[in-house]
C-alpha cells in the first residue's frame, strides 16, 4: 500500500482526529526527521480567490502610483468588485469579471504586463512569486505569528502552508491526551492540584501570546493538550479566525460555550475575550459542568445573561469562597468589569488553588491511564494523652517524700560509718557494732528518724558522729577542721531547705559502692549555683574524709574498706590522699560539674537542662582522665573500669533527672506548683 504524504514532505502516520478546524494528522517529517502534527484547514474558493486579487493589487499599487486611485480603493479594495456567486464552482480567477469595473481588470493587466495565471490553485511557492496572497486570509497571519512565540506552555508551529484551497498548519507531536479527554474518561473530578496545573499553564500561555498582540479566541478544553509528563499546553492559537473567515468554524469564531457575549456578537475583542474563556475552562473544572453549551447563538447569549451559576466553592471542601468572585470576576458580562489582565486574574485565583507540581504528575498518571484514587476523608485523629513525667506523677508531696526518705538513707549510712570507726575495745573489727550493738542501732536509728523528719537535724546529727569517730581515732586536726567546715555548710546551706540537706547525704550512700560523684551532680541539679558549687566542695571534703578511714582513695572508697580497722593513723591517710595530684583533679571536675550543670539548669529548657547533664558527665570523666595524666609525684594509680564507673555513671542520672524535669519541679515554690496543677502551660519551662 502506497504511503500518503503531504506537502512531498511529511509522511502521513495516522489521522488523529477531527473537528470544525479539519483534519489533524500525525506525521513524520522526512526531511528534519521528527514527528509532526499537521492540521489541515479546506479554505472555501471563493476567499482564495479574493486573497488573490487583493494581493494582486497591492502588488500593483506598488508599481503603478499614478494609477493608484483606479486599483485602489482605501476603505474597501473590493468594494463592488464582486460576490462569492460571481465565483463558480469550479473557478478560473480571470473567468469572474461579471462583477468587477472594466478600467480596473484593465489597469491590472496592463499594470501587470503579464497574463494573470489561469490556475485557481497555484503552489505555494508560484504564489510566492507575486504577493503572498494568503496573508489576507483572516486567522493566517496570527497562525503564522504563533511560531514567533517561544513558550514551554504552547504547542510550537513549526510551518503555516497555503497549496491550492488547503491551509496546512505544521506543529509540534504532543503525545498525550487533550484536556476534553481527561475529563470524560476520569470518573473523578480533577483534584485542586491538577485545576491549578492546568489553569496556569492555559493563564501563562495567554499572557505570553498577549504581549504579542496575538488572540487566541477558542480556549476550550480539546485545545489544551497535555503530555505523559504531565506538562500542559495550549493549541490552535488564531485558527479560529482563519476558519470562521472562511465558515467552517463554530458560529462566531469560536466554540459555544466558551466565546464571551462580545465574540458572539461581532463586537470588537481583546485579550479580555481569552479571559472569559479561560474562567469558562476553570469554572468547568471545578464544578464538573459547563452551563453554557447549547445548540445556538441565541440560546448561549440567554445562558450567559440568565444562568444562575452553582459556586464552586460549595463543590469542594477546602476552596474559600473567595474563590467564587474571583472567577466570576473573570467571566463578567462586561468587560471592561473583568481583571485587567489574564496575569492579574491568575495573581488572584492561584493562592486558592493547589498545587501545580502535584496537579502535573496527577495528569500524567491520567494521560497513561493510571487511575488517581480519590483523596479519603482524613480517619478521626486518635487523641493520645501524653505521657505524664514520673516528677508530675508523684508531685509536690511525693518529691518530699523522696527527698526525706534520701536524707534518712544518707544520714544513716553517715551514722554507721562513724560508728563502726569507733573502737572502745582494741582490735574490734565493727567499733561499736561490735562492742555495743543495742546502742550502735539506736543511735542509727534515731539518726534516720530525725532525718525522715527534719533533713537538715538528721544531718548534723549524722555528720556529728562521725566528727566523733574522727576525734576517738586522735585524728585531732583533721576532726576540728571537719567540725567546722562542717558547721559552716550546715549554717549556710544546709538548714535552709530539705534538697540542700539532704544532698550531701547522698555521698556516703552511693559513696559506699564507688559513685560518690552522685552527690555533686545531684547538687548541680537540684540547687543554685552557688549551693551547688559550695555543696560539691562540702561532698569533696567528706571524700578526702571517707577515704581516710582506710581506702585511701576518693574514687573507690567502699563499705568493706571502710569497715576494717587499721592500725594505720586516720590522719596520716587522709595527708596521703590530698598530695595525690589525682585527687584535685576528680575532686574539682566534682565542684565544676556541679556549677556548670546548676547554671545551665537554672533558666534553661529541657533541653539545656540535658545539655547541661551531658557537659556534666563529661566534666567528671576528664577529671579522672586528667588524674592520670598529672601523676607528677610517681604514684603507680592507673584509672580501672570502676574509676570509669564513678564518672560515667553518675553523669547519666544527671542527664536522666534533666530529661525527667527533676532539674526544673525542684526549684518550683507553691505557687509554682498549685499554677501547675491548674494548667501546666502557665509556667514557663
Amino acid at each position: 500500500m502506497a504511503q500518503q504524504y503531504i506537502l512531498d514532505r511529511y509522511r502521513v502516520i495516522e489521522k488523529a482526529g477531527a473537528g470544525g478546524y479539519g483534519s489533524v494528522y500525525h506525521a513524520f517529517d522526512t526531511h528534519l526527521k521528527r514527528d509532526v502534527a499537521i492540521k489541515c484547514i479546506e479554505l472555501s474558493e471563493a476567499d482564495v480567490a479574493r486573497a488573490r486579487i487583493l494581493a494582486t493589487e497591492e502588488r500593483m499599487r506598488d508599481e503603478l502610483g499614478e494609477l493608484a486611485p483606479f486599483v485602489h480603493d482605501e476603505d474597501d479594495p473590493l468594494a463592488g468588485a464582486f460576490e462569492e456567486d460571481d465565483f463558480p464552482e469550479d473557478p478560473d480567477f480571470l473567468d469572474a469579471r461579471d462583477g468587477l469595473p472594466a478600467q480596473r481588470i484593465g489597469v491590472i493587466g496592463a499594470a501587470a504586463g503579464q497574463t494573470i495565471p489561469q490556475d485557481p490553485k497555484p503552489s505555494a511557492k508560484e504564489a510566492g512569486n507575486i504577493e503572498d496572497p494568503f496573508e489576507h486570509i483572516p486567522g493566517l497571519k496570527e497562525a503564522r505569528m504563533v511560531a514567533q512565540l517561544s513558550d514551554a506552555c504552547i504547542v510550537t508551529v513549526h510551518e503555516c502552508v497555503v497549496e491550492g484551497t488547503t491551509a496546512y498548519i505544521i506543529m509540534e507531536y504532543v503525545e498525550g491526551k487533550t484536556l476534553a479527554q481527561i475529563m470524560r474518561e476520569s470518573d473523578e473530578p480533577l483534584s485542586l492540584d491538577a485545576v491549578a496545573a492546568v489553569f496556569s499553564s492555559v493563564a501563562q500561555a495567554l499572557s505570553t501570546a498577549h504581549e504579542c498582540g496575538i488572540l487566541h479566541l477558542d480556549i476550550k478544553p480539546d485545545n489544551v493538550l497535555i503530555n505523559a509528563k504531565g506538562q500542559v499546553k495550549v493549541t490552535d492559537f488564531g485558527l479560529a479566525t482563519l476558519a470562521d473567515a472562511n465558515g467552517r468554524a463554530t458560529t462566531g469564531g469560536g466554540t459555544i460555550g466558551y466565546m464571551p457575549l462580545e465574540q458572539m456578537r461581532l463586537q470588537p475583542l481583546d485579550a479580555r475575550t481569552d479571559q472569559w474563556a479561560l474562567g469558562a475552562l476553570t469554572y468547568e473544572m471545578l464544578t464538573e459542568e459547563n452551563p453554557f453549551r447549547t445548540q445556538s447563538l441565541n440560546e448561549a447569549q440567554s445562558l450567559i445573561e440568565d444562568s444562575e451559576l452553582v459556586l464552586p466553592s460549595l463543590c469542594w471542601d477546602d476552596l474559600p469562597a473567595a474563590a467564587d468572585d474571583i472567577v466570576f470576576t473573570a467571566m463578567d458580562l462586561e468587560p471592561e468589569s473583568r481583571f485587567n489582565s489574564v496575569a492579574a486574574f491568575t495573581k488572584a485565583l492561584m493562592p486558592y488553588l493547589g498545587d501545580p507540581k502535584a496537579g502535573s504528575k496527577e495528569l500524567a498518571q491520567l494521560v497513561k491511564g493510571i487511575p488517581v484514587a480519590a483523596p479519603s476523608a482524613p480517619e478521626e485523629p486518635v487523641v493520645q494523652e501524653p505521657a505524664i513525667p514520673f516528677i508530675d506523677r508523684i508531685g509536690p508531696r511525693g518529691l518530699n517524700i523522696l527527698t526525706h526518705v534520701l536524707a534518712a538513707l544518707g544520714a544513716a549510712a553517715t551514722c554507721s560509718i562513724g560508728l563502726l570507726n569507733i573502737h572502745l575495745v582494741e582490735g574490734s573489727a565493727f567499733g561499736l557494732a561490735t562492742d555495743m550493738m543495742p546502742a550502735f542501732g539506736a543511735i542509727v536509728a534515731i539518726c534516720a528518724v530525725l532525718a525522715l523528719i527534719k533533713p537538715h537535724i538528721g544531718a548534723l546529727v549524722s555528720f556529728v558522729a562521725l566528727g566523733v569517730a574522727l576525734m576517738a581515732n586522735e585524728a585531732y586536726i583533721l576532726g576540728v577542721l571537719f567540725f567546722l567546715i562542717c558547721a559552716a555548710w550546715w549554717y549556710l546551706i544546709g538548714r535552709e531547705d530539705d534538697f540542700s540537706a539532704m544532698t550531701p547525704l547522698l555521698f556516703p550512700l552511693f559513696g559506699s559502692f564507688g559513685m560518690g560523684a552522685v552527690a555533686p551532680v545531684a547538687a548541680g541539679a537540684m540547687l543554685s549555683v552557688g549551693r551547688a558549687t559550695a555543696t560539691a566542695a562540702f561532698c569533696a571534703f567528706l571524700a578526702i574524709v571517707f577515704a581516710s578511714f582506710g581506702s585511701g582513695d576518693v574514687m573507690n572508697w567502699n563499705a568493706l574498706v571502710g569497715l576494717t580497722w587499721s592500725d594505720a593513723s586516720i590522719q596520716a591517710t587522709a595527708l596521703d590522699v590530698v598530695t595525690e595530684p589525682r585527687t584535685w583533679c576528680i575532686l574539682l571536675s566534682w565542684i565544676v560539674a556541679a556549677a556548670a550543670f546548676s547554671f545551665l539548669c537554672l533558666r534553661g529548657t529541657r533541653l539545656v537542662d540535658i545539655i547541661g547533664g551531658v557537659l556534666a558527665a563529661g566534666i567528671l570523666l576528664f577529671g579522672v582522665l586528667s588524674g592520670f595524666g598529672l601523676d607528677i609525684f610517681g604514684s603507680t594509680w592507673r584509672p580501672g573500669l570502676t574509676d570509669f564507673a564513678g564518672a560515667i555513671v553518675p553523669g547519666i542520672l544527671g542527664i536522666l533527672l534533666a530529661t525527667a524535669n527533676i532539674t526544673d519541679r525542684v526549684r518550683w515554690d507553691k505557687d509554682d506548683w498549685t499554677r501547675y496543677l491548674e494548667g501546666p502551660q502557665t509556667i514557663d519551662e
